[in-house]
């Protein structure tokens, strides 16, 4: 006798499919994470982590909508936002990390310059590719 679920029979898993399924997660984490070198390593990695899981979590998000899976809503919109506040994140790490007042403040191949600011405000130091 065969299970069904409402309209459709149910199958074994097939060990194929959940091994390209691990193998696209393995792959699209090492691409995120490939970008990761330094300078402003950490900031690189939360930054690809924000961004996997943004799409992720969108992805989700409208498979979800799509098929009126309430399952797949919420844990999409968790991980869009958490994906976004990743990012916002990322960003910030970037602007304090490459923030200086002297040369030594910066990393090897980067010195720290001046940069304009719009009237009636103060110039900002950043660390740039010499």
């Amino acid at each position: 006798m065969q299970r069904t679920c409402a309209h459709r029979p149910l199958s074994k898993a097939n060990p194929f499919t959940n091994r390209i399924g691990l193998r696209s997660f393995v792959a699209v984490l090492a691409l995120a994470l490939a970008g990761c070198s330094a300078p402003y390593r950490s900031a690189k990695i939360v930054g690809g982590i924000g961004g996997v899981l943004a799409a992720g979590g969108g992805t989700a998000w409208v498979i979800g909508e799509h098929q009126d899976s309430n399952s797949l809503i919420l844990p999409g919109v968790i991980s869009s936002v958490v994906g976004a506040a990743c990012l916002a994140t990322a960003a910030m790490m970037v602007a304090a990390q490459s923030s200086c007042a002297l040369d030594a403040d910066c990393v090897d191949g980067y010195a720290c310059r001046e940069l304009p600011a719009p009237a009636g405000r103060l110039p900002y130091s950043q660390c740039v590719p010499r």
